[in-house]
Protein backbone atom coordinates (compact mmCIF):
# COMPACT_ATOMS: atom_id res chain seq x y z
CA UNK A 1 0.00 0.00 0.00
CA UNK A 2 3.12 2.26 0.70
CA UNK A 3 4.01 1.74 -2.14
CA UNK A 4 0.83 2.78 -4.45
CA UNK A 5 0.72 5.89 -2.45
CA UNK A 6 4.35 6.85 -3.15
CA UNK A 7 3.47 6.14 -7.15
CA UNK A 8 0.29 8.38 -6.66
CA UNK A 9 1.87 11.21 -4.84
CA UNK A 10 4.77 10.86 -7.52
CA UNK A 11 2.77 11.24 -10.26
CA UNK A 12 0.76 14.35 -8.92
CA UNK A 13 4.19 15.74 -8.76
CA UNK A 14 4.36 15.09 -11.90
CA UNK A 15 1.64 16.97 -13.02
CA UNK A 16 3.03 20.51 -11.47
CA UNK A 17 5.69 20.10 -14.29
CA UNK A 18 2.66 20.70 -17.21
CA UNK A 19 2.92 23.60 -18.41
CA UNK A 20 -0.37 25.20 -17.81
CA UNK A 21 0.38 29.06 -18.48
CA UNK A 22 -2.76 30.77 -19.85
CA UNK A 23 -4.88 27.58 -18.81
CA UNK A 24 -8.47 28.45 -17.63
CA UNK A 25 -9.96 26.30 -14.90
CA UNK A 26 -12.47 23.95 -15.83
CA UNK A 27 -15.83 22.69 -13.94
CA UNK A 28 -16.66 20.20 -16.82
CA UNK A 29 -15.08 18.73 -19.60
CA UNK A 30 -17.66 19.75 -21.64
CA UNK A 31 -18.33 22.98 -22.74
CA UNK A 32 -21.80 23.40 -22.02
CA UNK A 33 -23.69 25.94 -19.95
CA UNK A 34 -24.74 24.81 -16.85
CA UNK A 35 -28.72 25.35 -16.01
CA UNK A 36 -29.00 27.75 -13.79
CA UNK A 37 -32.60 28.47 -11.79
CA UNK A 38 -33.99 30.50 -9.38
CA UNK A 39 -33.81 29.44 -5.62
CA UNK A 40 -37.04 29.32 -4.39
CA UNK A 41 -38.43 28.14 -1.16
CA UNK A 42 -40.54 25.07 -0.92
CA UNK A 43 -42.70 24.04 1.46
CA UNK A 44 -40.44 19.82 2.49
CA UNK A 45 -41.28 17.06 4.47
CA UNK A 46 -42.65 16.58 7.53
CA UNK A 47 -40.39 14.82 10.30
CA UNK A 48 -43.18 11.81 9.94
CA UNK A 49 -43.44 12.03 6.03
CA UNK A 50 -39.56 11.69 6.17
CA UNK A 51 -38.92 9.20 8.24
CA UNK A 52 -41.77 6.72 6.89
CA UNK A 53 -39.77 5.30 4.09
CA UNK A 54 -36.64 4.86 6.24
CA UNK A 55 -35.78 1.24 6.41
CA UNK A 56 -34.58 1.57 9.96
CA UNK A 57 -34.88 4.09 12.72
CA UNK A 58 -34.86 5.01 16.25
CA UNK A 59 -36.48 7.73 18.19
CA UNK A 60 -37.22 9.69 15.63
CA UNK A 61 -33.67 9.32 13.59
CA UNK A 62 -32.51 7.30 10.63
CA UNK A 63 -30.70 4.23 11.86
CA UNK A 64 -27.32 4.02 9.17
CA UNK A 65 -24.63 1.65 9.11
CA UNK A 66 -21.21 2.59 10.99
CA UNK A 67 -18.67 4.24 8.32
CA UNK A 68 -15.97 4.11 10.87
Amino acid sequence: MRLAMAQLLSHAASLDELPLDGVEPMLSALSLPLPRREDTVVEGFTHTEALANAPAQDRGMFVVPKVL
